[in-house]
């Protein structure tokens, strides 16, 4: 069994959160996805979940545009590391 690699870059608003996931693909390219997650204490313990209020949804709105930027960043700079024989 692998063991999953953490997440490359993760963005946070409050308790609410998204998480880069970079995958190397076969012909050498770089992917990449988002998860998002609001974690919170029940118990005296903390847990995770993919499910927002109302009120959270802008929050998530927002944290999605700063993923989508980062990514977008990510692969120029992907794409410039290739033009120029660089290894990622």
């Amino acid at each position: 069994m692998s063991k999953q690699l953490p997440p490359i870059q993760t963005l946070r608003d409050g308790l609410i959160s998204a998480s880069i996931w970079k995958d190397t693909v076969s012909d050498g390219s770089n992917r990449y996805s988002v998860t998002f997650s609001r974690s919170y204490l029940k118990d005296e313990a903390w847990h995770t979940t993919h499910s927002f209020s109302r009120e959270e949804i802008l929050k998530v709105s927002r944290l999605a545009d700063l993923a989508y930027t980062w990514i977008k960043s990510q692969l120029r700079e992907d794409k410039a590391q290739i033009q120029t024989g660089e290894a990622a």
